[in-house]
């Protein structure tokens, strides 16, 4: 059974994808402007997103998460671990 659906999966690869596009784009053009280290970071935070979404894509990824920030995707648990209600 997957552990989401598919239009989840949809939604979440096309929004890393992009972001991968975003942080590749940003890295080669600031890169390319002159400031090697701020280019080179976004180069690398491209990678890390890209291989995300790669991840979203096969049905690798255990979990969809929405932002960078490590939030779960809505209605899961939230990545800290607390639960919000009574035990």
């Amino acid at each position: 059974m997957r552990p989401y659906g598919n239009g989840r999966r949809v939604f979440y690869g096309l929004l890393w994808t992009g972001w991968t596009a975003v942080f590749v784009i940003g890295g080669l053009g600031v890169l390319f402007g002159g400031q090697i280290l701020a280019g080179v970071a976004g180069l690398v935070i491209g990678g890390f997103t890209g291989r995300y979404a790669y991840r979203i894509w096969t049905w690798r990824a255990r979990r969809l998460v929405f932002s960078s920030s490590g939030n779960a995707a809505p209605g899961g648990k939230p990545a800290s671990g607390v639960s919000h209600g009574s035990t």
